[in-house]
């Protein structure tokens, strides 16, 4: 993606494809890869194609979904964060629509040939069904998903589970019940993710036709779920230690509750001067509850 290519910059180009939104690929590959380390079937080589792969469709989705929204004129009127609103650079004419379609388009082809490689190696329906769901999750998500109620959703499955799921699977062509379990744990964190990145976008959503669900339920109540996912996610971690579905080390993931909670209370109290922190905080929580439940699988 360099400017010869493209002829835009380099900080156009990151924009576009949210690139600090791409640690979330690469903490879920992580998650996927410890738990393969805590079973003893981790597979270095396919672990950094599967991550690659996971990435390049990460900045595919992100760039169709950036073009999508600019040329609907959302980007035009959401208030620009840290983590919410649209790329400066589409709405400054830095870079163009047809160049960030370029880039998703490009990114997608070029993630194709690894999960090829994973076909190849692995015969079966569950590469392409899972790469398939992903893809049709991601490129429904402005038109359809997000207009139905179903955004946070349907992030928490595509942004959550696939990607799980799925680096488990490639390393030896099978998963078992705990990776499932697993990678419904690694749902939560990507839900709460969009839920709370909503809240500074509601007017302009409201008025494009979009039913996020802190327009349905209201930012108090929006609030109140992102702390019941909080709390739900310390559940499953701790039930999955009683069943065995997960290692004891997972129970580390349980230190990232504080700033989960102090994210809820500063969401249901925050106002517009308030909100980029409560973002911040948002990130954090999920970053690092990822980090903690990869970390405690591989440690202990």
């Amino acid at each position: 993606y360099s400017s010869e290519i493209l002829d835009v910059d380099v900080e156009s180009v990151a924009d576009v494809s949210r690139a600090k939104f791409l640690v979330l690929s690469i903490l879920l590959a992580y998650v996927g890869a410890a738990f393969a380390y805590s079973r003893d079937i981790l597979d270095l080589t396919s672990t950094f194609l599967g991550a690659a792969a996971l990435i390049l469709l990460h900045i595919s989705v992100n760039s169709i979904n950036s073009a999508r929204d600019y040329k609907k004129g959302i980007d035009s009127e959401t208030d620009k964060t840290d983590f919410s609103g649209g790329p400066e650079a589409l709405v400054e004419g830095e870079i163009s629509y047809k160049e960030t379609v370029l880039i998703s388009i490009t990114s997608a082809l070029i993630s194709l040939p690894i999960f090829l490689y994973f076909q190849t190696v692995y015969s079966g329906i569950f590469v392409p069904v899972t790469v398939s769901l992903g893809l049709l999750i991601a490129f429904s998500y402005t038109d359809i998903l997000s207009r139905i109620g179903l955004g946070e959703v349907s992030a928490g499955v595509g942004l959550g589970v696939l990607p799980v799921l799925m680096i488990i699977y490639i390393q030896e062509g099978g998963f078992d019940i705990s990776g499932l379990y697993l990678s419904l744990c690694a749902f939560i964190p990507t839900f709460n993710l969009l839920l709370i990145n909503h809240f500074p976008d509601l007017q302009v959503d409201r008025k494009y036709g979009r039913k996020t669900l802190p327009i349905i339920l209201g930012k108090n109540v929006s609030a109140a779920l992102y702390l019941f996912m909080v709390i739900l996610f310390g559940i499953l971690v701790i039930y999955g230690l009683y069943t065995g579905f997960l290692p004891s080390g997972a129970i580390l993931a349980l230190l990232s509750a504080p700033l989960g909670i102090l994210c809820s209370y500063k969401a249901f109290a925050s106002s517009a001067d308030t909100a980029d922190g409560v973002l911040k905080l948002n990130v954090a929580w999920t970053h690092l509850s990822l980090l903690l439940l990869g970390t405690g699988l591989i440690i202990f």
